[in-house]
């Protein structure tokens, strides 16, 4: 299903295996609909670990404050 949790499982997926673009395009998507959820989220997952010094995924803490 193509879904905001769906996708964020998708980039956790995608991060360990090391594909940064598709992995912050899925957690950008996730977070166009469940913004403050996936922000949460993505704050502690250490699935999420790879992604932590992009700049994109940085930008989604900045755009949620």
């Amino acid at each position: 299903a193509d879904d905001p949790f769906t996708r964020y499982d998708a980039a956790g997926i995608y991060a360990q295996l090391g594909e940064t673009e598709e992995a912050l395009t899925c957690l950008e998507k996730a977070a166009e609909a469940r913004g403050a959820l996936t922000v949460s989220r993505a704050r502690h997952d250490p699935l999420l670990e790879p992604l932590r010094e992009e700049s994109r995924f940085r930008a989604l803490f900045q755009e949620a404050e």
